[in-house]
């Protein structure tokens, strides 16, 4: 694997440019761009650097996805990227490059930039098709479900789209896919850092995009760029969750702790939890699809957003103690009740 500088002045470079063509293992394949802001993306959909319409590095963690269905190797849920990026570790994808992700300026999309693209990879068992697309308009940030907070987003949200197809002569059974994002918002890796799940449909959500409201966002209090702001970066889907989770994904050198939630997405023992925070905050969404027929195809799209609100106004959650053992004890009773024990 590269180093860090390499991989960041890869990115540098691609930004300067408008095209990156590297090996999946190296850095991102592509980026994905529109007049605010940009995302660069590797072949499995993965990303680790998102610069804001403010000029930061907003996202500052990771965008991953993760598979699972019986008989897939070690039981575990499988990551669909297996080089993560800072922190640098291999994850247990077993996925390859099919095609690798590519982006273009679509004719039929009216956002300018590199609007649209598309990736293939595939692990013998399913092909998934990662297709992305900024869509012209705005949605809206759920904040809290306990109370009417919510924002418009930024402009040109992003439609990721995974399509999953059994290549096997076998039934596929009990597939899931699961979404994972672990993002410091104020670009500083301290733990100032928050995070929400809320199902709310918010009355004034545009009609484009006022499907998407099952909203994991997560913010940063008066950020570290702009003392007088809150930054804000999530993702939300149509599809209620089968289940979700927020915890902690904490560390820089090396694979993050057992007690990180990407561990909790590979054990399919997601704590559920409305607010945690402050920490090195991360959460996943979890979807179950039933059984898959040889050659038959499911799809699931997430939408990605980035906001802000002005003045610090972005609702703060309980105590730390309070939320770091809630998302503990929702673990726990996830796990209990996996065995059927409550």
């Amino acid at each position: 694997m590269e180093s860090i500088g390499r991989q960041v002045a890869s990115v540098v470079l691609c930004a300067l440019v408008g095209t990156m063509v590297l090996p999946r293992d190296a850095c991102a394949s592509d980026m994905m761009s529109n007049p605010d802001w940009y995302i660069a993306l590797w072949d499995s959909g993965y990303s680790d650097w998102m610069i804001s319409p403010h000029g930061h590095e907003q996202l500052s963690g990771e965008w991953a996805a993760a598979v699972r269905y019986g008989g897939i190797a070690k039981g575990e849920s499988m990551w669909l990227e297996r080089n993560w990026v800072c922190p640098d570790w291999t994850s247990n994808s077993q996925f390859v490059t099919v095609t690798p992700f590519q982006s273009h300026d679509d004719p039929g999309n009216p956002v300018v930039g590199k609007d649209t693209g598309r990736g293939v990879i595939a692990n013998g068992q399913l092909r998934i098709t990662i297709d992305a697309s900024m869509q012209p308009g705005r949605t809206v940030a759920g904040l809290s479900p306990a109370s009417p907070a919510h924002t418009l987003t930024h402009w040109y949200p992003m439609i990721q789209t995974y399509t999953l197809t059994n290549t096997t002569d076998q039934v596929l059974s009990d597939v899931a896919l699961f979404q994972f994002m672990q993002a410091h918002p104020n670009d500083d890796y301290g733990p100032n850092n928050y995070g929400v799940y809320d199902p709310t449909m918010y009355a004034d959500a545009s009609d484009a995009f006022g499907a998407y409201h099952h909203d994991m966002s997560f913010f940063a209090p008066l950020s570290t760029w702009q003392a007088d702001m809150d930054d804000i970066i999530g993702f939300s889907s149509i599809t209620e969750p089968t289940e979700w989770g927020l915890g902690q994904f904490s560390g820089h050198d090396g694979e993050p702790g057992l007690d990180s939630l990407h561990n909790l997405v590979e054990t399919d023992l997601l704590p559920g939890g409305i607010h945690v925070g402050p920490t090195e905050i991360a959460g996943a969404m979890k979807w179950d699809f039933g059984n898959l027929a040889p050659s038959e195809s499911i799809q699931h799209s997430v939408l990605f957003y980035t906001a802000h609100t002005e003045g610090g106004v972005t609702p703060r959650v309980p105590a730390p103690g309070a939320v770091v053992l809630a998302a503990i004890g929702g673990g726990v009773t996830a796990w209990l009740r996996r065995r059927r024990m409550l």
